[in-house]
């Protein structure tokens, strides 16, 4: 592979593809699907659904950071108060968990009602070693599960490349899809946005012509590039868009997608939306083994407590309605719902009434296959030359769990294994919910 194929590849899944739309700006050559159908290398694309029975996981990420200490409270601890001041959550508007020391910030109702239900589970103090403030850094580690930065696969990528999972089988309700998507073989699709938003292109002038190439094959006089080249790559990645958006497509055209999903509107916001198209597609039984949908901004850094009520509400108020709709369709035993942020943030609060990057911070996680309650301790307040909450779960753990005891898979096959064992966060077969 050459330099600039690297470059090419990387700038093309950075942007990715929007799909829901047939007005893609690679139309034209994307009908001749008999090139996919002639191509041995291309048969997951053509490859038959998994089936409604296959368990799904759903991947939400609060983006920016989300401040975790005021997320889960440890509301019994004066140190909290102490080190938080003003900017702490008063202990007489807190949520407080059954069975826990902590209590949850007072716009996660939606949250503590499905935790009172047993569909909950929160995890105390999620982080890993050496950890980074970048945005960029952190995130990557997250999506990665590879502290050490030399990964350049997502952790669920090489998931779906070792069961030569079909494109559809990753969905991110994005405009992008994440790394988090991405194997040495398999890409996910996004499904979010309009067609103006979708890759139309790059500043290099090889690739304008081999993208200009692509929408003129139906025009007559270009033959497919079937070779190592920056515009076989886009081809093959514009093929995959095309399979996607047709089973999308299809799927929620279905009548199984008509459903009512009047309980994502009570605030309409984007997320909600997109939860709401989540519904739809696994209701029409579209074969999506995991889904993406992030919400933000969680970058909290000035006049944080009123920024923060307000996005911590729409979280809650989206999950809720996405789950209570999975629990009305009987399909909730199938979702495992996942939540994570980049970091947490620091301790202390800055001079503009906000929080700056910091560390660890708990993690969520809604079904109705969990050990119900919270894992974990929390992070050390007490010491106060500490400005920020050191991990006390290394995050990977959490990933390990659902590898092997959601989506059946040996954890090891998929990251290193130094990260110590996977918590039991699911019930075993036969026990009860308690």
């Amino acid at each position: 592979m050459n330099d600039h194929r690297v470059t090419t590849r990387r700038e093309f899944l950075g942007r990715g593809l929007t799909l829901l739309s047939t007005g893609l700006t690679v139309p034209a050559f994307l009908n001749r699907s008999a090139w996919a159908l002639a191509n041995p290398s291309d048969a997951p694309l053509i490859a038959p659904p998994t089936g409604r029975d296959d368990r799904i996981l759903v991947v939400i990420q609060l983006v920016g950071g989300n401040d975790g200490l005021n997320t889960v409270i440890p509301h019994e601890n004066d140190n909290y108060y102490k080190r938080r001041g003003i900017y702490a959550i008063p202990r007489d508007t807190v949520l407080p968990l059954s069975g826990s020391d902590v209590a949850l910030h007072p716009a996660l109702v939606g949250v503590r009602r499905l935790y009172d239900d047993g569909l909950a589970s929160i995890i105390q103090g999620a982080g890993y070693p050496n950890p980074d403030h970048s945005h960029f850094v952190s995130g990557r580690v997250w999506e990665t599960a590879a502290p050490s930065l030399t990964m350049p696969t997502g952790w669920l990528g090489r998931w779906f490349d070792a069961n030569d999972a079909p494109v559809e089988s990753a969905l991110a309700v994005d405009r992008k899809t994440p790394l988090l998507f991405k194997g040495e073989r398999f890409r996910g699709g996004s499904v979010d946005g309009s067609p103006e938003d979708a890759w139309c292109g790059s500043d290099d002038p090889e690739v304008q012509e081999a993208f200009r190439r692509l929408n003129s094959l139906g025009a007559g006089g270009h033959e497919l590039v079937e070779d190592d080249s920056a515009a076989s790559y886009v081809t093959r990645i514009a093929m995959d868009s095309r399979v996607t958006t047709a089973k999308v497509s299809e799927a929620l055209e279905k009548p199984a997608a008509s459903i009512d999903t009047s309980a994502f509107g009570k605030n309409a916001t984007k997320f909600a939306f997109r939860l709401s198209t989540v519904t739809k597609l696994i209701a029409a039984g579209m074969p999506t083994r995991v889904y993406f949908v992030p919400v933000g901004d969680f970058d909290t850094h000035a006049d944080q407590l009123p920024k923060h009520q307000h996005l911590l509400q729409v979280y809650a108020d989206g999950v809720e309605a996405f789950v209570r709709s999975l629990e009305r369709l009987k399909l909730l035993d199938r979702v495992t719902i996942l939540t994570f942020s980049e970091f947490g943030r620091r301790i202390a609060v800055n001079s503009s009434g906000g929080t700056d990057h910091g560390e660890a911070l708990p993690m969520f996680l809604f079904g109705s296959s969990l050990n119900r309650g919270v894992h974990g301790s929390h992070p050390d307040l007490d010491d106060p030359d500490l400005d920020n909450l050191h991990y006390t779960v290394d995050f990977r753990r959490i990933y390990a769990s659902i590898l092997r005891d959601w989506l059946d898979t040996d954890p090891s096959a998929i990251m290193s294994s130094r990260y110590g064992a996977p918590l039991d966060l699911f019930r075993k077969a036969g026990s009860d919910a308690k």
